[in-house]
């Protein structure tokens, strides 16, 4: 796994979609996996992906139910 901000190891890729990636994370400091996504590479350098990218966790951390995954970092 590869460091990520010292806060997280990223393992492999596990899906891919239009703007993003999720990968096999370990939280460091509570030591429990987690999913990490990822804004592709090549958009990181185009405003308007950062941004739908950044709104989407916000909308989706403020949901919580069963079946939608809860965001604990962004």
């Amino acid at each position: 796994m590869t460091p990520l901000d010292e806060r997280y190891l990223l393992g492999a890729c596990i899906g891919r979609g239009g703007v993003g990636e999720v990968h096999i994370g370990w939280q460091v400091a509570l030591e429990r996996p987690v999913a990490i996504k990822l804004l592709r590479p090549e958009l990181t350098s185009t405003p308007a992906a950062v941004a739908r990218f950044e709104r989407e966790a916000r909308t989706t951390s403020m949901l919580n139910h069963p079946q939608v995954v809860t965001v604990i970092d962004i």
